[in-house]
């Protein structure tokens, strides 16, 4: 669409079929969006260059802040009187606005209360022109689309299309109609003789002007008017399929729908997808057990699917590297303090990460590993991502482009065990620093002051656990960009690697450059390690993105100090960095990850009052345990107390 057309959205009515003590389109749907605020967002990454005015009415402050946080060119018509005009006064109104922009040739009316699918927004924008159109669910058409007539179809309220021997009758708005210039003077003489619905124009222009439908499935435009209607639209919006591609790929708690892992009797069970990746991970621990010594937690027994292991006491590196930084910005006579024990442990953390895949290298069942698999953890993800987003689907070129992305993966790049070394998989075992209920935020920050008097920075144990994704293989630099590239340790990273790697890289070229002290055999390659952060970073970013949108209860416990849109943003920025060659390799994928960088900025800042509609629970029936602190560390089932370590 160019723009000489114009994208006018009524949100200037009471709703009070909704109830009309709140907004209708303000009221959130989905990752805290309201349908004004999905349609905006949809009609500025579709859109960006096309003229948006948005007509307020009732409540137009609450309306005009809500639009002014997407863009200045995004302008707010209208008053306070509107509220009670009719819908064909709000559109007039709205017109009447863009009338002096001579170079508009015309402007679709959309709704602020409509749901709109992605594909039939580019539909609309793509098919402006100098004919009035209508997107509708016609009956029947006349030649080459032509609307013959309308009526309401009964029971449904759809308006129909009627061919030249059936009778005009009543009918009603259409999700989307485009109006051109030539038309915006009828529908003011309309409105001025009292019609008050965009039908009775669209019937009185039959005779003389030529109208094209548009016919829309029944999913690709509904309204919301009642607070039913806003619990239909959270199913179509996400539907079953997205759970449980959300169960299949996503979540962590699958494996624990059914029992909760839990300390018990001094044991801590961790319940693993099956007894063959129990038995995996059990191989993997007993060989790094051998050769690394007390770096992993013990495995004290193998129950089919259950795992008992060694029961720790401390507090994730994630958690102290987030406690640090606190301490920097809150206590500056304190911060050069903190900020060195932030630098040694993240450098710890590496050291032992190089120890952990030599052994891993040497595992015997290393080589039977298959390929972290990426038609299911990163295509579906995305899939998933840009349904839920409501953005256009993935076209067959962008997934042969993943397919060709998952060939390289599988032939050359997937050359060690995964050991997800994310900062949120390793302990430090200062044991008063452990999550207890005992433990409030002020007496923990006390604990850790005292901790860093003592200056035991050097000498904590680190522990590193979850070994789950040892069933798999990955690229080299895939478990260096999970501890260093991670939004809560890259602060301290780039101090990090100027001494590690002091040549000036940019800090992913300097991460990449690191594989080479897991084996001398493994050389730095450029375009493996741009699709090593391309996988670990739509996984980071995604899994907090789908957890928002789907099953905001756990977002806020297990992800509460994460913002998945950082890994959005980073993506575009550091894959050129690493390959230049990227996007011409993978043109169609690399603009998905600008859209995608687009679409995240544009979401609300996250809101507690999200996580009070839990679709992934409800669709589940369960009670599913959440926790944001290592799940090692939960409240035992007998009240046996796990031993210091």
């Amino acid at each position: 669409m160019t723009a000489s057309h114009a994208i006018l959205i009524i949100a200037a009515g009471q709703g009070r079929r909704f109830g009309g003590h709140q907004q209708k389109y303000l009221v959130p749907l989905i990752g805290g969006e309201g349908s004004l605020q999905r349609l905006l967002r949809q009609l500025l990454l579709l859109a960006a260059d096309t003229k948006i005015a948005v007509v307020v009415g009732h409540r137009a402050k609450t309306v005009e802040a809500a639009v002014g946080v997407f863009s200045s060119t995004i302008g707010c018509v209208g008053d306070a009187s509107l509220a009670n005009g009719s819908p064909l006064t709000t559109i007039v109104a709205g017109l009447g606005s863009l009338a002096s922009d001579r170079h508009l040739k015309g402007a679709w009316v959309l709704f602020a209360d409509t749901i709109y699918h992605p594909q039939a927004l580019e539909r609309f924008l793509a098919s402006a022109s100098d004919r009035l159109l209508v997107a509708s669910q016609p009956a029947r058409s006349g030649a080459a689309g032509d609307l013959v007539g309308m009526r309401i179809e009964p029971g449904s309220s759809r308006l129909l299309a009627l061919g030249p021997e059936e009778p005009l009758t009543q009918g009603v708005m259409a999700p989307a109609v485009y109006w051109p210039r030539s038309c915006w003077g009828s529908l003011a003489e309309a409105a001025d003789r009292g019609h008050s619905l965009q039908w009775q124009v669209l019937r009185d222009q039959l005779p003389e002007t030529p109208v094209t439908v548009l016919t829309l499935p029944p999913d690709h435009a509904f309204d919301i008017d009642t607070p039913a209607a806003l619990h239909q639209a959270h199913r179509i919006l996400v539907g079953p399929q997205a759970v449980a591609s959300f169960r299949r790929t996503v979540s962590k708690e699958e494996r624990n729908l059914g029992e909760p892992d839990r300390l018990v009797d001094s044991c801590f069970h961790k319940h693993c997808p099956s007894a063959e990746h129990a038995a995996i991970e059990a191989s993997a621990l007993n060989w790094l057990s051998a050769h690394r010594g007390r770096t992993v937690p013990a495995v004290l027994k193998l129950q089919g699917p259950t795992l008992l292991l060694e029961p720790l006491r401390g507090i994730r590196l994630y958690d102290l590297l987030r406690l640090l930084r606190t301490i920097e910005g809150q206590r500056p006579e304190r911060a050069a303090q903190a900020r060195q024990a932030s630098l040694v442990l993240l450098r710890r953390g590496l050291e032992q990460l190089f120890q952990l895949q030599r052994a891993l290298l040497d595992w015997p069942a290393a080589a039977e590993r298959p390929a972290y698999p990426l038609a299911s953890h990163v295509t579906g993800m995305l899939s998933l991502a840009v349904r839920l987003l409501g953005l256009p689907p993935l076209l067959g070129s962008e997934c042969r482009e993943l397919l060709d992305l998952r060939y390289r993966w599988e032939a050359a790049d997937a050359l060690v065990p995964f050991r997800d070394a994310t900062t949120k998989n390793i302990l430090v075992a200062i044991g008063e620093l452990a999550p207890s209920p005992e433990l409030g935020p002020n007496d923990r920050m006390a604990c850790l002051l005292a901790w860093l008097d003592r200056e035991e920075v050097d000498t904590a144990p680190l522990i590193d656990f979850d070994f789950t994704s040892v069933v798999h293989r990955t690229a080299p630099e895939d478990d260096l960009f999970s501890l260093l590239g991670h939004a809560g340790s890259l602060p301290v990273t780039e101090t990090l690697l100027a001494e590690l790697v002091p040549d000036g890289s940019a800090w992913p070229n300097a991460v990449a450059q690191l594989v080479t002290r897991i084996h001398p055999e493994i050389r730095p390659n450029p375009e493996r390690a741009a699709r090593a952060l391309l996988v670990r970073y739509l996984r980071f970013g995604g899994r907090k993105l789908l957890y928002r949108l789907l099953n905001p209860a756990a977002y806020a416990v297990r992800f509460r100090y994460d913002n998945p849109a950082f890994y959005f943003e980073q993506l575009p920025i550091v894959l050129p960095q690493l390959d230049p060659g990227f996007g011409s390799t993978f043109p169609l994928l690399m603009a998905r990850l600008l859209q995608l960088q687009k679409a995240t900025a544009l979401l609300p800042s996250w809101s507690a009052r999200e996580a009070s509609h839990d679709l992934y629970q409800t669709n589940l029936g369960l009670s599913i345990p959440y926790w944001q602190e290592s799940p090692l560390e939960m409240a035992p089932l007998t009240g046996a107390t796990p031993p210091g370590r």
